[in-house]
């Protein structure tokens, strides 16, 4: 079946999806690493994967923005499962969750 076979053979099973209103329950499994779209969040998860033991104030100097939206991105990298703190929030660090125990929900 060639690509072009395919792609009209998916899309018709999705307009029949569409009809029988359930194209919605099908989505795509992704890489929430991959689908992170903002620069800062981007630019602050690599900071963390450098160096995890920085405060707000350090993260938001080294990426030039406030500390309000580290604490907003922190947040956000968090909920998707990507970063978790261990340790108390004076001396602990930031964990990056590899992607093999997000599938496991180990996290």
């Amino acid at each position: 079946m060639s690509m072009n076979n395919k792609t009209e053979t998916l899309l018709s099973l999705l307009d029949e999806y569409k009809a029988l209103g359930i194209a919605d329950l099908i989505k795509p499994i992704s890489d929430p690493i991959n689908d992170i779209s903002d620069p800062v969040t981007e630019r602050l998860y690599q900071a963390i994967l450098k160096n995890n033991k920085l405060n707000y104030a350090e993260y938001g100097e080294l990426l030039g923005v406030s500390e309000a939206t580290i604490k907003r991105r922190l947040g956000e990298l968090r909920k998707a499962g990507m970063i978790v703190r261990v340790g108390s929030n004076k001396s602990g660090y930031w964990e990056v969750i590899s992607l093999e125990d997000r599938k496991e929900g180990k996290v």
